[in-house]
């Protein structure tokens, strides 16, 4: 049977999920986890604006390495990251958990790598 008031309805339902915040919490967790491809495609496009098929290529471009160090990442796996510069967005490659903390960890400034990387030279030469 068809709401006589559709706005009253749409309204009631905001208001319950409003008053019922663990099972909106637990539901999103069930759907997650049941629904994991399209929840991965999702966060891909919502995220950087690619698809699936873009990531895959992009693995495959890199031979399924981590586009700084060339270790092998896992394909599709929860250590292999997206990187993207985070003031236009636009997406560099995939990179291992460690190469993407190195770059975030440095507030992706060329500048404080730079440093760090004339800090390891000069700090081999005196060994």
């Amino acid at each position: 049977m068809p709401y006589k008031d559709p706005a009253k309805k749409a309204q009631q339902s905001k208001e319950w999920l409003q008053n019922n915040p663990e099972w909106v919490k637990e539901y999103n967790k069930e759907y997650k986890k049941k629904n994991p491809d399209y929840m991965r495609d999702w966060s891909l496009k919502t995220k950087y604006g690619m698809t699936s098929k873009d990531w895959d290529d992009m693995y495959s471009n890199q031979d399924g390495k981590c586009k700084i160090c060339l270790n092998n990442i896992i394909y599709r796996g929860r250590q292999t990251h997206v990187d993207h510069c985070h003031t236009t967005g636009k997406v560099r490659g995939l990179l291992c958990s460690k190469c993407n903390q190195m770059i975030g960890l440095a507030n992706e400034d060329k500048d404080i790598l730079q440093k760090a990387i004339d800090y390891l030279t000069d700090s081999s030469i005196s060994r």
